[in-house]
């Protein structure tokens, strides 16, 4: 018996699992998916067809979330090795599937089901996933065939990466799944290459403030790694992506805006090298 499945039954039964077998996230999830209830033999994501109307309101519900992600992941999917065989999925932090990119004609069974909005991919629905990982755990995920809870999803290979708001906290998940490949590092790459490029745009959008770019590495000044601090008209507090609280060890001070001097009182800062975008958020999004 493969020893993923092997420690997964060891879970179900109560017994201790062997030392680093799994990662810890993994087990953590099927220790929730048991709890609600769920069993591996279950079959539930064909019976979780959402219905037109509530499709149709989640849509609606979610159309700034849509619109912020439906362009890179589509970018993100043409890119792709065998993009037919690939969906990208956009998912809210309900864990509710918002938007799809991917062809309903030649994508295996399982990956045209995701294709439907307002399919969930909470650990209650369908057990452990990338996607229900990485909202659980705020980090990129990767579940591969029988690291899935359920028996009905081991034919897939998923990666997922959260992305933050301006003010720290989860935005959304972005989602890479396909059937038949291994889950090679340039497609994580680019998936979380994506996810930073919409926090960027994130920083972007917010009206009355001026952006810095702002790394300790000058070649990442300009790319989707870059770090950036908005700061409002008055310069007295700002709003970091992820690269920068990162950079600056923003985590341990909570969410939400940053008083400027707090931030820029941080001796690392005579290490940095800046940019000051010639334009505020107000005039990039008249």
């Amino acid at each position: 018996m493969p020893k993923v499945r092997r420690a997964l039954e060891q879970l179900l039964d109560g017994r201790d699992l062997d030392d680093n077998i799994v990662p810890a996230a993994l087990v953590n999830s099927w220790a929730r998916t048991s709890t609600l209830g769920l069993q591996p033999s279950d079959s539930t994501f064909a019976s979780l067809a959402p219905g037109r109307h509530e499709a149709k309101r989640l849509a609606d519900q979610h159309r700034q979330l849509i619109a912020l992600t439906s362009g890179h992941a589509q970018a993100l999917h043409k890119s792709l090795p065998n993009s037919p065989e690939w969906v990208v999925l956009c998912i809210s932090t309900e864990g509710l599937i918002v938007h799809g990119v991917g062809c309903r004609m030649t994508a295996p069974r399982l990956l045209q089901a995701a294709l439907q909005v307002g399919r969930s991919v909470q650990e209650a629905e369908i057990g452990t996933t990338a996607a229900s990982c990485a909202l659980a755990e705020n980090s990129i995920q990767v579940v591969m065939g029988e690291e899935h809870y359920l028996n009905e999803l081991n034919p897939l290979i998923c990666a997922a990466v959260p992305f933050c708001a301006p003010d720290g906290t989860v935005a959304g998940v972005l989602d890479v799944s396909g059937v038949g490949f291994d889950m090679e590092a340039s497609v994580v790459e680019r998936l979380m290459r994506t996810t930073r490029q919409i926090e960027n745009d994130l920083i972007h959008q917010l009206a009355g403030h001026t952006v810095i770019g702002i790394n300790d590495d000058p070649r990442l000044l300009g790319t989707a790694y870059e770090g950036l601090i908005a700061l409002n008209e008055a310069s007295q507090t700002c709003y970091l992506n992820a690269r920068a609280r990162s950079h600056f060890g923003i985590e341990k001070w909570g969410q939400g805006p940053i008083p400027v001097e707090r931030l820029f009182g941080a001796e690392r800062v005579e290490t940095l090298d800046f940019r000051t975008h010639l334009r505020s958020a107000d005039q990039a999004n008249p």
